[in-house]
């Protein structure tokens, strides 16, 4: 079944060039955020935005949002075992990162650096799936993940 993308984008003039997200999505991704109610955010808006122009990898938005799954996050390569169970445990459980850590028996400083790293592997796999490079504040945003909570 082909998706279909939906959006201030899909009759945007700019969509065939755009890098960065203009005011309007912006505001739509900031609500979006707010209704979330804190969940991690796995990609940025630069980034969002850059899959809506490409519909092979809309699906792929899925992976980012309220429909992940623990075996989505199998289809990334390159995630440590640790890194996927504390994605998901953050991600999928909805935990902060100091009920991770107590959980898990490690540092808050370290399931940040394993949270960081896991971040960084499914941005670069979700642009390497779409052909496109994000923008750098996408790849700032992504990096820099939700701090400790």
């Amino acid at each position: 079944m082909k998706k279909t993308a939906v959006g201030p984008c899909v009759r945007c003039e700019k969509r065939d060039r755009c890098r960065v997200p203009c005011a309007k999505l912006a505001r739509l991704l900031a609500e979006e955020t707010h209704h979330l109610q804190g969940r991690e955010i796995l990609v940025g808006p630069a980034t969002m935005n850059l899959m809506l122009t490409n519909e092979r990898v809309t699906a792929l938005a899925d992976m980012t949002g309220p429909g992940l799954r623990r075996r989505d996050l199998d289809e990334v390569p390159g995630l440590t075992d640790l890194q996927r169970r504390v994605l998901a445990m953050a991600v999928v459980d909805r935990r902060t990162q100091r009920q991770i850590a107590g959980k898990l028996g490690l540092s808050q400083s370290t399931v940040h650096e394993h949270m960081a790293a896991a971040r960084r592997k499914v941005r670069n796999y979700l642009e390497a799936k779409s052909g496109f490079e994000a923008a750098s504040s996408s790849a700032r945003h992504l990096d820099a993940g939700a701090s400790s909570r």
